[in-house]
């Protein structure tokens, strides 16, 4: 039996990029553009708006992680000769989950990669259970509090295919759409 686990502080730590944006714009607005007093009324309007909205989600944020240090469960990823125990200490939609390795067809992650109006590309990385009888279980890391790429690559050691896409949508999203698997 092969177990992976993660802790209450790792699992956490997702939220850290969220926090720190949320803390930006108010701090921003607060300590640079309330005091300036050249500014137009209307733009100091859309810089307390979006002071506002940094302070929502800093509280949401805050939230989430006060409740991933709070909970008294565990992250922790079993893989016996049989089956793929998944439990969560946040219960959500897709987990605990409990899954029969027989059942399971093949893994999937796919990588999109897109390109933003600033050209800059970004890659959005989505794994997949895919079953025998035709359903499948989408994963994301942050709702799992286990890189499921851990847990893929175990089970590839078990037998199980595991396909890695990627989806370039970079030069046309419509037409010119590739994918191209990578063992």
């Amino acid at each position: 039996m092969t177990t992976i686990e993660a802790s209450r502080g790792r699992v956490a730590a997702y939220h850290i990029p969220s926090l720190l944006s949320g803390c930006a714009f108010p701090a921003v607005y607060f300590f640079g553009i309330r005091p300036a007093e050249n500014l137009p009324t209307w733009a100091n309007g859309v810089f307390l708006i979006a002071a506002i909205f940094g302070a929502v989600l800093f509280a949401l944020t805050l939230f989430k992680m006060l409740r991933v240090l709070s909970t008294k469960g565990r992250w922790r990823v079993s893989i016996s000769e049989d089956r793929l125990i998944w439990e969560t200490a946040v219960p959500n939609k897709q987990f605990p989950l409990d899954i029969p390795l027989s059942n399971i067809a093949e893994l999937v992650r796919l990588e999109t990669m897109t390109k933003g109006t600033d050209e800059s590309t970004t890659v959005e990385t989505t794994f997949e259970i895919h079953l025998h009888d035709g359903g499948h279980q989408t994963i994301t890391q942050e709702t799992a509090g286990i890189n499921p790429h851990r847990v893929f690559d175990e089970l590839k050691d078990r037998g199980i295919p595991y396909r890695r896409y990627e989806l370039d949508q970079r030069t046309d999203p419509q037409n010119d759409v590739r994918i191209v698997q990578r063992d």
